[in-house]
């Protein structure tokens, strides 16, 4: 998130790009939203893992390859405080984020209901 090209769009965040909803709603906030970067925190093991789920949505919605400063995955765990990020991290992304659209959920109908 320090990259110099990236930091030049105000951001939306988009919790939940990896489910059913996130997918459908990714094309048109890219389209509505053409100055903005959209920036998407992922649950990930590794950045190889990111750049894979990422690649899945944007092929699985016809987009193809979107260009870093349009669509950036995070590694991020939403369970966490400030999402598991380092306080920089957290800092820049709250400072730049202008909306955000939060469409994850957990859906494992195991788990307690705390």
């Amino acid at each position: 998130m320090n990259d110099r090209s990236t930091n030049e769009r105000p951001v939306l965040l988009l919790t939940g790009l990896t489910g059913a909803l996130g997918c459908e709603l990714l094309p048109r906030l890219l389209t509505a939203f053409p100055q903005h970067q959209i920036i998407a925190p992922v649950r990930a093991r590794d950045d190889n893992e990111l750049i894979q789920r990422i690649r899945t949505v944007t092929e699985f919605a016809g987009l193809g390859i979107v260009p870093k400063d349009r669509l950036m995955g995070l590694r991020a765990d939403l369970t966490e405080a400030k999402f598991g990020l380092a306080p920089v991290q957290w800092d820049t992304l709250a400072a730049r984020t202008q909306q955000i659209f939060h469409l994850a959920a957990s859906v494992d109908f195991d788990l307690p209901l705390k």
